[in-house]
């Protein structure tokens, strides 16, 4: 794909929407058939469907009941991965003690605190200060999003 011509890369992008736009017209279709043919099938077909999410959640649930590990359940060996356990700090709280103390250098050293920059507040600098540590940063052009709408999902 040509990346640096639009024309060809619209003209690229319709044909790949045409092609989902087919396939989901294909797939319909058959289900329509399908629907026709055989409609009490199809209604089972589409509880069955819709009823799986609740089911994965809640074989999960119990499965995480059995702990960590490898387990044989029914024919099929499932993993069950530990939980993590999420430590949490009072950040103010230690920094004021760590100020309190005259240790914030050793905390910074032993890599307890570190710094950080929030790149888009150096814009909100007043004057001689903006222009200083305007100079520190950096763009780089990142991937556009593509949300594509629920028809062609």
């Amino acid at each position: 794909m040509s990346e640096h011509n639009p024309k060809t890369a619209r003209r690229e992008a319709e044909r790949a929407v045409l092609s989902i736009e087919t396939c989901k017209q294909t797939i319909d279709s058959i289900r329509g058939s399908f629907r026709e043919m055989v409609p009490e099938v199809m209604r089972e077909l589409e509880e069955a469907e819709a009823s799986l999410p609740r089911l994965h959640e809640e074989a999960k649930t119990l499965l995480r009941l059995l702990g960590p590990g490898m387990h044989d359940v029914s024919g099929h060996s499932i993993s069950v991965g530990s939980a993590p356990v999420k430590v949490t700090c009072d950040t103010e709280g230690l920094v004021d003690r760590a100020l309190d103390r005259g240790e914030v250098q050793d905390l910074l050293d032993g890599g307890v605190l570190k710094y950080e920059v929030v790149p888009h507040q150096i814009g909100r600098l007043s004057g001689k200060l903006k222009m200083v540590y305007e100079s520190f940063l950096q763009s780089k052009a990142g991937t556009s999003a593509v949300t594509l709408p629920a028809e062609l999902k």
